[in-house]
């Protein structure tokens, strides 16, 4: 088992997030991430009804764009595009490359300028952050390293699944919910920096987990629960 764990780290390299926090990034590059979230959007683009709606779309680009203008400073990205769907589902996502999907329907959630600037600061913070290369590094990683517990096992079928259950409940599922916190404490920073007030963020969040269908249990949610959010926003404030 040592020389197992002696391999794996041998592969690790330690880098650290916009907030200062450690992780690990493995395999892909950037380059190659950021076509794959580009290949996604424009797929998406062609397939799924776009927002016609000039009001709505000058508003949500009026505040994303109030964000990223005064955080121009802080990003490498350079192709930061946005498109808003005609989708009733109060739902947002990020994909790299500096690509943002906003479903019209958010504004029902959304109320204020303040809020979207919420939403808009999360998901820009998803895509500054890497969080994609972090986790599809979790994943690579998690391979790899079954494959050396595989080898060293002789392919045990108990072992395997011992393994594939760890890396789901204790590696993946943990870090997403902590990139999602991270999301948060970033968002507040860049909707500050353009002016947005970040206390609404809280009532924003309180709103949204209302709505929310979701009933898992902490411990396998890809979120954090509404109060961790709730709590680790306040701290932030």
């Amino acid at each position: 088992m040592k020389k197992i764990l002696f391999m794996i780290l041998l592969i690790l390299h330690c880098s650290t997030s916009p907030t200062g926090r450690k992780r690990v990034i493995y395999g892909v590059t950037d380059t190659e991430i950021n076509l794959m979230g580009i290949k996604a959007f424009n797929d998406l683009k062609s397939k799924a009804p776009i927002e016609s709606n000039r009001k709505i779309n000058n508003y949500i680009f009026c505040v994303t764009n109030s964000i990223l203008e005064s955080i121009k400073e802080d990003t490498e990205n350079k192709g930061w595009e946005i498109v808003v769907l005609k989708d009733a589902n109060p739902n947002a996502f990020a994909l790299p490359g500096g690509k943002i999907i906003i479903n019209s329907g958010i504004l029902k959630v959304a109320n204020t300028n303040d809020e979207l600037a919420t939403v808009l600061g999360h998901e820009i913070g998803h895509i500054i952050a890497k969080h994609s290369k972090e986790s599809m590094s979790h994943i690579d990683l998690m391979e790899k390293a079954m494959e050396i517990v595989n080898n060293v096992t002789d392919d045990n079928e108990i072992v395997q699944e011992v393994m594939n259950q760890g890396a789901k409940y204790l590696i993946i599922l943990p870090f997403s919910r902590l990139h999602e916190l991270e999301a948060d404490e970033l968002g507040i920073v860049y909707m500050s920096k353009a002016g947005f007030d970040p206390r609404q963020s809280i009532q924003f969040w309180k709103k949204f987990a209302l709505i929310s269908k979701s009933q898992s249990a902490k411990l396998f949610s890809t979120h954090p629960s509404d109060e961790s959010r709730i709590k680790n926003l306040e701290d932030k404030m």
